[in-house]
């Protein structure tokens, strides 16, 4: 497994959700905010789970040190843009002096129409703490859709051979 590779599809899946949100923002109907997320969501963790399988079938025959220390790398590089977006996010509906609920929302595309259920405004001063610990979660998936996929085909491939 390689944590850049890993990066880049994040990254691809990424864009390629912030392309679909841009294209279904006019609607300003609930359920077609709810079928982008959906979609969106789903994008994301398809092709994170499609990496994490390429990747247990290259790496069947390293060792399982190996492997753990891989997917760790790759898992916490995936989730570093997640998680450092939402702490910035905190700090600026803290005591910030800068505005970054916008940019949190752009830098997370896969989760924009779920931020928008939580909060439509684009002022993080808005943000309850309650609502902060709730754009917490989509932090993981990424790095969970990539674990669980590489896991649960390196037993697969250990199971065939």
């Amino acid at each position: 497994m390689n944590t850049g590779t890993s990066f880049f599809r994040y990254a691809a899946a990424e864009l390629f959700s912030l392309f679909i949100n841009m294209t279904f923002a006019v609607s300003a109907k609930s359920i077609i905010r709810f079928i982008c997320l959906v979609c969106t969501v789903l994008i994301l963790v398809a092709v994170m789970a499609d990496y994490g399988i390429k990747a247990a079938e290259r790496n069947k025959n390293r060792s399982n040190a190996e492997k753990n220390k891989a997917l760790a790398l790759s898992a916490a590089a995936v989730t570093a843009v997640p998680l450092i977006s939402w702490l910035l996010l905190c700090f600026s509906a803290g005591n910030g002096g800068f505005e970054f609920y916008g940019l949190h929302k752009l830098i997370n595309g896969p989760f924009l129409q779920y931020y928008n259920l939580i909060d439509p405004g684009t002022s993080a001063k808005a943000l309850s703490a309650g609502k902060l610990l709730a754009m917490l979660p989509p932090s993981a998936v990424p790095a969970a859709s990539l674990a669980v996929s590489y896991i649960t085909a390196g037993r697969q491939l250990k199971k065939q051979g």
